[in-house]
């Protein structure tokens, strides 16, 4: 019994063989690697779903829009880190030049904001120079060696013309180049010797004291610096500092102008000129004595008592003043005649009479002392001709 039931098993081991479908392929075949191949192109294939052409047209704006705001981005960027650090004060300026026609100076200036506009402060470089070549030898010969404290005032101003800020530049002044009104005593002898010394004391005295009024003028000022040329003559004088300007006046500024106290074209022709000698005028005890020198030669019967005879020198006329010598106080007419004035006060008036191109009358004793007076005018100067 127990063989026919191992028939039975191998009979029902041959049927399932041959029940097996020929396209059921074996386990060796199952395993080609060609077939992993395509079964994994497939798959790739299918998880990546396919666009369609609308698609893409629906996304190619977007991309381009993207692209756009992409490249405005760097732009600024770029414009951001190249761009210099901000300066919150006014822009530089040249206010261009600025003419004094009647002394023949023109000047430049040039103003630059230094800092921010809370604690920043208007720089100014300023350069005068003579208008023309014709103006040029008196305008050296002031330079050299002023004969007077003079300075200029300089003014932002603004379209309208209203003065927004301002300075003053002063020339630098040697006293030793001005006059000084110190009287000399001619008289001979140890009596005018005595004089002469306390003359010369009270000169040194005024000196210093002028000196010491000079210093205060220039404390804290900007001064003029003389530039020569390769003559050594000065062909310009320059000046730099700070403008006391707000920030919202320097942005309204528009032009400057300035005016000054500097010689004018006829005072620097006259000192162009060479010196005239100058007169003492004589003293009271000299006209005294001159004029009891003139009765003693004078006779009981008026005639002359002596063998030489009286000056007739007297004289008068009119003239027009062409011009007056500060310095050393000579006072010319267009005639050709001058007149040389000792008082100052009488100065004061002749240099208002130069300025004026005033028509003077003048009288003249036989001493050479006259007396000028102006055409229309109450005052009168005393003065000595100069022969």
């Amino acid at each position: 019994m127990f063989e026919s039931d191992q028939s039975d098993l191998h009979e029902e081991i041959a049927e399932l063989r041959h029940s097996i479908p020929a396209t059921v392929k074996p386990r060796a075949e199952a395993r080609d690697s060609s077939f992993y191949e395509m079964e994994e192109s497939e798959d790739v294939e299918n998880s990546f779903p396919v666009e369609d052409q609308e698609t893409r047209k629906k996304r190619f704006p977007f991309m381009l829009f993207g692209a756009g705001a992409l490249a405005i981005v760097v732009i600024a960027l770029l414009f951001v880190v190249a761009k210099p650090k901000k300066n919150d004060g006014p822009v530089p300026g040249d206010l261009g030049p600025g003419v004094v026609a009647q002394a023949g100076l023109r000047g430049h200036l040039v103003t630059q904001w230094d800092g921010n506009s809370k604690a920043g402060k208007l720089q100014y470089q300023l350069r005068l120079e003579p208008i023309g070549p014709v103006q040029a030898p008196g305008f050296a010969k002031v330079n050299a060696n002023p004969p007077g404290p003079y300075s200029i005032n300089m003014r932002i101003l603004d379209q309208s013309g209203f003065a927004l800020c301002g300075k003053e530049v002063i020339f630098h002044f040697d006293p030793q180049n001005g006059p000084l009104n110190i009287p000399v005593d001619t008289h001979p002898g140890k009596k005018g010797e005595a004089a002469r010394a306390a003359a010369k004391a009270a000169r040194q005295a005024e000196l210093e004291k002028l000196q010491a009024a000079e210093a205060e003028r220039e404390r804290g000022k900007d001064i003029f610096q003389n530039q020569a040329g390769e003559d050594g003559v000065v062909t310009a004088v320059n000046a730099q500092g700070a403008l006391p300007c707000s920030p919202d006046q320097y942005k309204r500024a528009y032009y400057w102008d300035f005016t000054t106290n500097f010689p004018t074209v006829d005072e620097q022709e006259a000192m162009l000129k060479p010196p005239t000698k100058a007169v003492a005028r004589p003293t009271r005890e000299q006209l005294a004595q001159r004029r009891a020198d003139s009765f003693r030669d004078i006779g009981p019967s008026g005639k002359s008592a002596s063998k030489r005879a009286l000056s007739a020198y007297y004289l008068q006329g009119d003239d027009r003043v062409s011009y007056f010598d500060p310095a050393h106080g000579v006072l010319e007419g267009t005639a050709g005649k001058s007149f040389t004035i000792a008082n100052k006060p009488d100065r004061t008036i002749a240099a208002n009479w130069a300025h004026n191109y005033a028509l003077i009358h003048y009288k003249c004793d036989q001493h050479a002392t006259c007396a000028l007076s102006s055409a229309g005018g109450m005052s009168v100067v005393f003065a000595r001709i100069n022969e």
